[in-house]
């Protein structure tokens, strides 16, 4: 069988189902025209799936049923997160189950260790957005130019009506020059500025950044990750249900996968307080084909056995990675 077939990747096709509108099936369908790129990634969902058949947890069925469900990308970026760990415990020969729907219980179950696992996840990539909004309004214009977009620093959030603003300048034909980010605390604004010169090959728009310093995106991160993901409630109830380890895929947060694991773990043993429930956190970067790194620390105001259980846990996933 080759691929583009209409019986390839038929695990990917079983967990899409027949709905048109799922948020994969743009990609299916690009990879049955003969897309290579698309192709490819259908065969790395395909073989994801089908690791967490083979595994066969408890109430699989039921995570594959929410997964024809899904009618957004983020949705299923979101997924992606939770399943691609559940595979990696698969190769660790660590028995897992999904928590069980409509109750208080972690992402991921392990009867065996006495933990679950709560799968988090944030998606932030704000130049890319702003870039991609401006080429909406510059492409279609008159003639053609290059359009740049230039932040002293980069970003981590721009608020969309920052956004909107910028676009709109730019769609009047109007300089641009603003605070895309104010300062907080001890780190300064961030300014973006966007220059137009006339092109006799067509209309671009690309971004640079003029500072390589990363120090306060990475901060930005930071705060990102324990506002949205370590102290949200619906996590935090999650957590008080069992023992449970937090893991955070940062693959989609801004540059936070730039850090090197060894800066994550010394970032990671100051994030939790006396407040969090979670016996240990963790962050992984998350590529197409599965978590490819990950840095933990565990809850020094948690019980220290439960501690060194999901130590031990670590040790054991970072043997199958």
């Amino acid at each position: 069988m080759t691929s583009g077939d209409s019986g390839s990747w038929s695990t990917l096709r079983s967990w899409i189902g027949e709905r048109s509108d799922h948020p994969l099936r743009a990609l299916l369908n690009a990879a049955d025209s003969g897309s290579d790129p698309a192709d490819g990634a259908c065969a790395l969902w395909d073989d994801l799936l089908r690791q967490i058949e083979l595994a066969g947890p408890k109430r699989w069925e039921g995570k594959r049923r929410e997964f024809r469900g899904q009618t957004s990308f983020s949705e299923t970026l979101s997924e992606h997160s939770e399943l691609a760990l559940a595979a990696w415990l698969a190769r660790a020969g660590i028995e897992f189950e999904f928590g069980q729907p409509g109750q208080p219980q972690p992402d991921l179950v392990l009867p065996e260790w006495g933990l679950g696992i709560e799968v988090g996840s944030r998606t932030l990539n704000s130049t890319v957005q702003l870039e991609d909004a401006v080429r909406a309004v510059v492409e279609p214009g008159h003639e053609p130019e290059h359009v740049q977009i230039t932040y002293d620093t980069r970003p981590l959030a721009i608020r969309e009506a920052v956004r909107s603003m910028i676009v709109d300048r730019v769609q009047r034909g109007l300089e641009v020059d603003e605070e895309v980010v104010p300062a907080r605390g001890d780190q300064p604004a961030v300014q973006v500025r966007i220059s137009r010169t006339p092109s006799s090959e067509g209309s671009t728009v690309t971004t640079s950044v003029d500072s390589p310093l990363l120090t306060p995106h990475l901060r930005d991160v930071e705060v990102e990750i324990r506002s949205k993901v370590i102290k949200n409630p619906d996590k935090v109830k999650q957590a008080e249900s069992m023992p449970t380890v937090l893991a955070i895929d940062i693959a989609r947060c801004g540059l936070a996968w730039i850090r090197p694991l060894a800066g994550w773990q010394r970032v990671l043993e100051r994030m939790l307080d006396k407040d969090d429930p979670y016996i240990a956190v963790a962050v992984m970067v998350t590529g197409p084909g599965g978590p490819t790194h990950l840095a933990w620390s565990v809850n020094p105001y948690r019980d220290p056995d439960l501690a060194e259980r999901a130590s031990r846990l670590f040790s054991r996933m970072g043997d199958a990675a």
